[in-house]
């Protein structure tokens, strides 16, 4: 029988889970590795999880812990379940120190080094805000 995919259906471990992993990141880590006993444990516990993150979006009734699980993601590491910040990856990092971007350049207000996609509504939106800004329009 299937499980539920309801807040209903998930026990005050999951809550107790992201509580914890939180505080870790909270605290200053980076990543957080919770160990199980089997790596079939731990990838099935992943999707379970993901399920439960999918849960309290849905639902509205724990805006604290939906906030935690925001930007959150996990990978099986051998037996263990590692959680992470969305962008906290070693893949990301990667990419950021090849491209001599600043960890958090796409949040700040400054984009030295970040190059603009151009798509071909670009030139388009120039000519809106040249128009605007001819008849007296704020940007």
């Amino acid at each position: 029988m299937p499980k539920g995919k309801q807040m209903k259906d998930f026990g005050a471990e999951f809550e107790q889970l992201l509580l914890r992993i939180d505080s870790q990141m909270r605290a200053g880590a980076d990543e957080s590795t919770i160990q199980f006993a089997t790596q079939a444990l731990a990838h099935s516990l992943r999707f379970r999880i993901y399920q439960y993150f999918q849960a309290l979006r849905a639902s509205g009734d724990r805006p604290d812990l939906t906030a935690m699980c925001s930007g959150l993601s996990m990978r099986v590491a051998g037996s263990a379940l590692v959680f992470y910040r969305r962008g906290e990856d070693k893949e990301s990092a990667a990419l950021r120190n090849a491209l001599g971007l600043e960890k958090g350049f796409a949040d700040g207000p400054t984009t030295a080094g970040v190059v603009e996609a151009v798509t071909p509504l670009s030139e388009h939106l120039a000519h809106l805000a040249s128009i605007r800004a001819a008849r007296g329009h704020k940007p």
